[in-house]
């Protein structure tokens, strides 16, 4: 089991006060790449003699990462004539999530090198967990002009896998799960404000969220899964229908593969 958790706040704040002219550019930006990797390599023999084991022998492969981020860019300034406040954020996280059981490549002709045996169940899951908020604001006044503008970009490229690949032999009694799961919310948060008294105040915000995920499970044609379904059902697998907000699920045991990707954003 491979667990990586992130909470990171990054913060840049400008201000500037003077009697005729002032400019204040505040920001932050933030690149974070995470690799979180939990596996079973090539020619690995896990369980292969388990005569005598009881029901209770799994076999788990799992990797999972959290990340929590904050980033704030504020700037601020003030003048009697002239007053300029630009502030932007700008977070990025990359990176890959990913839990696999591997043999050796599918084009040899060399037997099953790699062995999992369990009396219970085999999971192989992958789980990444991403929530941003960005925070772009500026605050220009003046008592002439005043400009003030504001970004806040969120950049999220992400590759969450389970996998069985590759000359594999898993065997178990109970049910085997490859599962890869990615959940995102993002807010991204733009403000800006221009005041100038005499002449005129001028203010512009921008919000980008870009995202690029890849979220993938899957059993390799060279990989041999075998689950006899006697030790309880697998919950939480949809069954192909839709009703409400979502899928619906059902409990069924044997062997499950499943990918799943959400997305929860806000702009203003």
């Amino acid at each position: 089991v491979a667990v990586s958790i992130n909470d990171l706040t990054s913060a840049g704040v400008g201000v500037a006060i003077a009697g005729t002219g002032s400019a204040a550019l505040a920001g932050t930006v933030t690149i974070h790449t995470i690799n979180t990797r939990a596996y079973i390599d090539q020619g690995a023999r896990i369980n292969a003699i388990n005569t005598g084991a009881g029901g209770g022998q799994n076999v788990t492969v799992a990797a999972g990462r959290a990340y929590n981020g904050l980033a704030i860019g504020a700037g601020l300034a003030g003048s009697g004539t002239f007053s300029a406040a630009p502030g932007f954020a700008a977070p990025v996280l990359k990176g890959t999530t990913e839990a696999f059981i591997q043999g050796k490549p599918s084009g040899t002709t060399a037997n099953y090198d790699t062995l999992v045996n369990a009396q219970g169940n085999v999971a192989v899951k992958s789980h990444a967990q991403t929530d941003i908020l960005s925070i772009g604001a500026g605050i220009a006044l003046s008592g002439n002009v005043g400009l003030a503008g504001s970004a806040a970009v969120i950049v999220i490229e992400t590759e969450t896998l389970a996998s069985i690949s590759g000359r594999v032999q898993v065997t178990a009694e109970g049910s085997v799960l490859v599962s890869a799961l990615d959940d995102t919310t993002a807010y991204a948060v733009g403000g800006a404000v221009g005041v100038g008294i005499g002449s005129g105040g001028g203010a512009g915000a921008v919000n980008v969220i870009s995202i690029k995920k890849t979220t993938a499970a899957s059993i390799g044609d060279a990989a041999s899964v075998d689950a006899n379904g006697n030790r309880g059902n697998l919950s939480g697998l949809p069954d192909g229908t839709f009703s409400g907000n979502g899928f619906n699920t059902s409990s069924l045991p044997g062997v499950a593969v499943l990918a799943s990707s959400s997305e929860h954003l806000f702009s203003l």
